[in-house]
């Protein structure tokens, strides 16, 4: 077998008391045996294989999705509160006190008068552009954003997720009000199944089935809001379209606006979604799944806003 030492080849000691030494040899082969397995596994040939698949910024990409979740709401409240109890069979005082204030933030976030506040205070705010607007700024494309799409249905059919159905619906009302074209910009995210279509060809198909309307260009390469911005001038500009209105919710505008002026495009904000603080105070200190759900989006764009303008300087 390759990498296996032969056992056989290990000759005896001249002399009856070096028997334990005979033994210790055969023990160490033995050994050295056991351990070829590991070794072919981290080989130089072998780990040029796997580093020559995914590059470091690649993996790191590629993990993106599961390292956001550890620090942000629930998840990163939820692991405090899990290291209060483990804290407290040692030291109760302070187990105590990580759980208090883990439930205190977990429930704080969960309100819809923090999120609407963090919304407010985290990300700038952009007006809506109406049909008129749009016209005035000589907008050459009508560009929205993709949002994912889900897999998890009974006819195994790809649908968009709400939010990009929501863009999409946006984007379709402002192209028929003024007949500037659309372009729907978003491929197979980092996170998606093997096998999943990118989103531009599924909102293609749900922009023929559900509103009636063709679009006019798919982007369907890329995976994050930078290669949104990236792959989409380079198709546009190719026409000489610089000049776009850009659909996306509220708290996704600033990051966006960022990437596709960088990219080369002058920019009109389409924005839709704005939050508002409209419930009863009683209830808007009550947790609820869409409170939390705000919350944690804005907390994660506005870390990705940061990296994003530290990597433009």
């Amino acid at each position: 077998m390759r990498g296996r030492f032969p056992v056989s080849r290990v000759r005896a000691p001249v002399g009856v008391c070096d028997r334990a030494g005979y033994r210790g040899q055969r023990r160490a082969v033995h050994a050295l045996n056991r351990a070829a397995p590991v070794a072919n596994l981290v080989r130089p040939s072998a780990l040029g294989t796997i580093t020559s698949r995914l590059t470091g910024t690649e993996m790191l990409a590629e993990l993106k999705p599961v390292l956001t979740a550890l620090v942000m709401p629930p998840t990163v409240f939820l692991l405090l509160i899990v290291s209060g109890l483990w804290l407290a069979a040692r030291r109760r005082r302070g187990g105590l006190w990580l759980i208090g204030v883990g439930v205190a933030l977990l429930w704080l976030v969960g309100c819809s008068a923090v999120s609407f506040w963090l919304s407010r205070a985290l990300l700038p705010s952009f007006p809506m552009a109406d049909a008129q607007q749009i016209r005035v700024a000589q907008v050459q494309a009508i560009v929205v954003m993709g949002a994912g799409v889900d897999m998890d249905f009974p006819d195994g059919v790809a649908q968009l997720q709400r939010g990009g159905l929501d863009r999409l619906r946006k984007g379709m009302q402002l192209s028929r009000a003024t007949g500037i074209p659309i372009l729907y910009t978003g491929g197979r995210g980092w996170g998606s199944k093997d096998g999943a279509p990118s989103e531009a060809a599924v909102a293609a198909r749900v922009a023929e089935e559900a509103f009636g309307l063709s679009l006019q260009w798919q982007e369907s390469e890329s995976r994050d809001t930078r290669e949104n911005a990236l792959l989409s001038y380079k198709l546009l500009a190719a026409q000489g379209v610089t000049r776009i209105a850009l659909v996306t919710d509220s708290w996704h505008m600033p990051r966006s606006m960022l990437h596709f002026q960088q990219a080369g495009f002058t920019v009109i904000a389409a924005p839709m979604g704005q939050a508002s603080g409209s419930l009863d105070p009683i209830r808007a200190w009550l947790p609820s799944a869409g409170a939390m759900a705000l919350s944690t989006t804005v907390l994660r764009e506005k870390l990705a806003l940061l990296i994003s303008a530290g990597a433009a300087r």
